[in-house]
């Protein structure tokens, strides 16, 4: 009876080798969650039934992010002039490219805030907000693809990449300065800029309409310009004259000849 009560107490006993890895992942887990803790309470969040949840919304983390936003769209501007003029020095040009692959690990790390924050419901298309950050998920992923999935491929194809696609791509990135108008919104100090882009938003249908007149009556008169100038000058040229006047109708001819010519001029 001894013999198996010692027997049965060898079966219980926990393998040292496995109770140390445990250990070890649950340290690394705890420090893990103290990290983002703090980093999370430093943006004006802060822990509540064992998650990370917004309580209120954190008008630091949204200047923090918009801020990497708006230098992002700074690099990508000076990355088109370098490709276009090539005046900037190789140094220049490899901050420029390792900036691309900074500011696209801070953007998914942005992502992975919010998921473990407010959950994959943050991206929800069923509200205004959900909408917005499932739209700058799709431009993140233009800049995935951009700067780490197709380098990676054409590494493996050895073929080149289409130029045109990727600067279509990267010109879809800067739309990101979008999301700083959720900055205005919340910030008490940028309140008369949010009372201006109120003011913008809610006149665009009165100035799509005012463009409509005008295109009307920029018609009409471009209508009336054809039969009163141009006919009269066609005309004229018909006849016989010297080679300056002749010219000088050609000129006039260049720029009103024609219903959209007129109209542009």
């Amino acid at each position: 009876d001894d013999d198996d009560h010692n027997d049965g107490d060898d079966g219980g006993r926990e393998d040292p080798k496995t109770a140390t890895m445990s250990k070890e992942m649950l340290s690394m887990g705890a420090t893990a969650m103290v990290i983002l803790e703090g980093f999370a309470s430093a943006l004006g969040m802060k822990r509540t039934n064992s998650d990370l949840t917004i309580v209120t919304k954190p008008w630091k983390f949204e200047m923090l992010f918009s801020t990497c936003i708006l230098l992002n769209c700074m690099t990508i501007g000076m990355q088109s002039h370098q490709e276009v003029t090539h005046t900037l020095d190789a140094t220049a040009d490899f901050v420029l490219s390792i900036s691309e692959h900074i500011f696209t690990t801070i953007f998914c790390f942005e992502i992975i805030v919010r998921v473990c924050s407010d959950g994959w419901m943050t991206y929800s298309p069923g509200s205004s907000e959900g909408r917005s950050n499932l739209f700058d998920m799709a431009l993140l992923f233009t800049g995935v693809l951009i700067t780490w999935i197709v380098p990676f491929i054409t590494f493996l194809t050895k073929a080149d990449a289409a130029g045109g696609t990727l600067c279509v791509l990267g010109l879809l990135r800067s739309f990101r300065l979008a999301r700083l108008v959720r900055v205005f919104r919340e910030v008490p100090v940028f309140r008369e800029a949010w009372m201006l882009i109120r003011g913008v938003g809610g006149s665009v249908q009165t100035l799509l309409w005012t463009i409509v007149v005008i295109l009307f009556v920029t018609y009409a008169f471009a209508i009336a310009g054809l039969a009163l100038i141009v006919e009269p000058l066609i005309t004229i040229q018909s006849f016989g004259m010297d080679a300056v006047d002749y010219q000088r109708i050609d000129a006039l001819l260049v720029i009103l000849g024609g219903l959209d010519k007129f109209m542009f001029t």
